[in-house]
């Protein structure tokens, strides 16, 4: 990862060929609906075995390259990651079809079919909450209010001081407030404290003990010791350092320093990268963030947390060292907590109620 070796050992994992087969497994002369396996696969990214059920859901009849052809629909599901996924399978075991968390759809085609370069689709907007009209000082209000509905679940649901979920009828309301440091007693680096000291460690993908990276965050740092202080100067570094470009990579903070460009993910691995390297506890944080452009909505965005006597929000992409209140997070964590997203990107709808700043600011008016 980043051109550094990393070795881990793990216990033998359960899964087997017999586990990616599973498929063609189900689909014999006696195959019938309400089938179903249990099936273990170790995910190197997620460095843990994850556990499923694949299920026939039904057998009919569809035309494949002009000639009737039987398939088998096959539902898998993953609980821990709270993703599904439905397979199109014919009767030789070929996978036609295959449909991931309702998001990502892999198809086999004729080869004329793919190559079809006048076929688009702007993933990026198609999976945005995209609102009627734009929002009023988005990035300057003290706070906003709005209406999600969706296949959210308890996983996505964090409370805190800066946001709250309230169950409503259809859906949730929200609340979210810009994060704020007021009344905070500065906190000297490197932090002590037991209960944040496992996010000081360096990971797979975030490597804060590599000497590039402890060089680096000490030359932005300089002679500051506050934590939330060093935390705005390395939010402000890599604002201006990294390139902002789509990415769709899967990358770590010492690639990203040593190739400064890329996305919300990219600023946001660096970052962390950095801030660890700097003594100061950091996370990574998934969810949506109000843009205006292509179209006003509530897109995917990433951004970091950092511990500087609590958690505050910090994005480096728009360089605020305290995150607007737009940001909605729904997810924390390393590589497999963000995975969890996967089931609502795209599936949200969001209204903005009643924009008290709006009115308040109507009425100041002469």
């Amino acid at each position: 990862i980043g051109s550094t070796p990393r070795e881990k050992e793990y216990p033998k994992p359960k899964e087997s060929l017999s586990d990616a087969l599973k498929q063609v497994k189900m689909i014999g002369p006696d195959a019938k609906v309400g089938d179903q396996v249990d099936f273990s696969i170790f995910e190197p990214m997620y460095e843990r075995e994850l556990e499923g059920m694949a299920k026939i859901e039904a057998i009919e009849q569809q035309t494949f390259e002009g000639a009737p052809t039987k398939v088998f629909r096959i539902r898998s599901t993953m609980p821990s990651l709270g993703i599904d996924s439905e397979a199109v399978v014919a009767g030789d075991g070929t996978t036609l079809e295959d449909t991931i968390g309702g998001l990502v759809k892999m198809r086999l085609e004729p080869k004329e079919v793919a190559q079809d370069v006048q076929y688009n689709n702007d993933v990026i907007v198609s999976n945005a909450a995209v609102l009627d009209k734009p929002i009023n000082a988005a990035r300057t209000r003290e706070s906003i209010d709005l209406k999600i509905t969706g296949p959210i679940t308890a996983d996505h649901l964090f409370n805190n001081d800066r946001q709250q979920f309230t169950a409503v009828d259809g859906g949730y309301k929200f609340v979210g407030k810009k994060a704020s440091v007021a009344g905070l007693p500065p906190l000297k680096v490197p932090v002590q404290e037991s209960s944040v000291a496992e996010w000081l460690k360096p990971s797979t993908f975030v490597q804060s003990d590599d000497p590039r990276l402890v060089a680096k965050a000490h030359e932005v740092a300089g002679d500051e010791t506050d934590a939330f202080a060093i935390s705005s100067k390395l939010c402000e570094w890599v604002h201006s350092h990294v390139e902002t470009t789509f990415s769709a990579q899967l990358t770590n903070a010492l690639e990203v320093l040593e190739n400064p460009r890329g996305d919300c993910t990219e600023h946001s691995i660096l970052f962390i990268g950095l801030a660890r390297a700097a003594g100061i506890p950091a996370r990574e944080v998934a969810g949506l963030i109000y843009v205006e452009t292509p179209k006003p909505g509530f897109y995917f965005h990433q951004w970091a947390t950092v511990w500087v006597g609590k958690w505050v929000d910090i994005d480096p992409t728009f360089n605020q060292p305290l995150a607007d209140a737009t940001h909605i997070k729904l997810g924390e964590g390393d590589l497999f907590e963000q995975a969890k997203l996967v089931p609502v990107i795209g599936r949200l709808r969001i209204e903005v109620l009643e924009d008290a700043q709006a009115v308040a600011a109507e009425k100041e008016k002469p």
